[in-house]
């Protein structure tokens, strides 16, 4: 079965009602064809957070992105305004970047290492050494190109497209499910860095959105505190996004509240504006493609995953919390604490995606009934069935 004939079983099985749902082919987890589809119908079309604002505090503050294909720089400009920048130098192609080490730094201008163009944060040109005899060079023509950026509860999100729909109506779900918490001015405290995977972006998305393997990947770890068969996931109504409140076990929490819910423990001081169900659970939100966080009492966690090929993608994930919590240094022990159980957790999951992704060349790969608690993983095939349906053709 090739890739387009994964497709239609794809179709055939997003259009079956959740009793009926089924796990997808094995080849839909590695074909490159496919991929090939998704990146051009998902990934150039649709928003992608690649950064949070307090990464990018001063003019000139910049990070690197590298996004299907695209590389991109994301700088806060002299002006203060943030900024999506190709790194591609529009004179013979070489990275603006290539000679700058790690992923961030600040810089009042980028200067192309191979001759010596020097472009401003906004992306125009300052100056092209030994120029002068070309009929063609024209200065205030010549600029880095750009993609469209928007910011969301501090969050910066990037969009490949050349004329994206708006992003605030795609979030507003997510943003009513917070309660409307503003976290704009939260700031990342720890990041766990697991740099790329050979595991395919749609096995992580799976697995990140529902909770139903809490019982075997963590039973240990998760289970105990967030008990799998408590947990609803069914905030998402419709194909472009999913969320649920993980319920905290009464005998892991502080104890009733006075409508009878259980209170989660606190680590942290607890965030302002916390309604009686964020107070009892961790909010779990996944918009797709790939925008995931879980929001619990008094921390955030940010996972900020991109597909780099058919079988692989990077991840790290950030550790936010509001200023006041993150300028107090007497908590730098509770946020290493959070961090070395976040790490136990995600290497349970990063064992599982691994050995799900060596699975799916198999022949007995998917097909699988679906469980009434794998609901995001049903409105997931619908997604992928909606972006990619008719437009296999173009």
């Amino acid at each position: 079965m090739g890739a387009l004939g994964c497709l239609d079983e794809l179709r055939a099985r997003a259009r079956a009602p959740l009793a009926g749902a089924r796990s997808l082919p094995g080849r839909l987890y590695w074909d490159p064809d496919l991929y090939e589809l998704e990146v051009r119908h998902i990934f150039r079309t649709e928003w992608m957070a690649v950064a949070r604002q307090d990464q990018l505090r001063e003019p000139g503050d910049w990070i690197a992105v590298d996004l299907v294909g695209e590389p991109l720089v994301i700088v806060r400009g002299d002006d203060g305004r943030l900024r999506a920048l190709s790194r591609v130098c529009p004179h013979r192609s070489m990275d603006v970047l290539a000679l700058r080490g790690g992923d961030g730094g600040s810089s009042s201008r980028f200067q192309c290492p191979y001759h010596l163009w020097s472009f401003r944060t906004d992306g125009s040109c300052i100056g092209a050494t030994d120029m002068q005899q070309s009929a063609i060079f024209d200065r205030e023509e010549v600029r880095l190109g750009s993609f469209a950026l928007e910011e969301w509860n501090g969050f910066v999100f990037v969009n490949l497209a050349v004329d994206p729909p708006p992003l605030a109506p795609r979030l507003a779900p997510a943003e009513a499910a917070m309660n409307h918490i503003d976290v704009s001015d939260w700031q990342c405290v720890r990041t766990l860095d697991y740099g790329e995977l050979p595991v395919n972006w749609k096995v992580v998305i799976e697995n990140g959105v529902e909770c139903y393997h809490h019982m075997g990947a963590h039973r240990a770890t998760l289970e105990p505190l967030f008990p799998h068969a408590a947990i609803d996931v069914t905030l998402g109504k419709d194909d472009t996004w999913v969320g649920g409140y993980m319920l905290v076990s009464p005998a892991e929490s502080a104890g009733p509240q006075s409508n009878g819910m259980p209170t989660q423990r606190l680590i942290l001081p607890e965030a302002p504006g916390m309604s009686p169900i964020l107070r009892a659970s961790s909010l779990i939100v996944g918009v797709f493609p790939m925008f995931f966080f879980a929001l619990s009492p008094d921390f955030m966690i940010w996972f900020r995953w991109f597909p780099t090929g058919p079988e692989s993608h990077h991840v790290d994930i950030q550790l936010l919390v509001p200023r006041s919590t993150a300028a107090n240094t007497e908590h730098e022990d509770a946020f290493d604490l959070i961090a070395g159980f976040l790490r136990v957790v995600q290497d349970e999951d990063v064992a599982t995606n691994l050995a799900v992704q060596r699975m799916a060349r198999s022949r007995f790969a998917g097909g699988g009934p679906l469980s009434h608690l794998e609901y995001p993983v049903w409105r997931f095939h619908q997604y992928l069935a909606r972006m990619l349906d008719a437009r296999t053709a173009s």
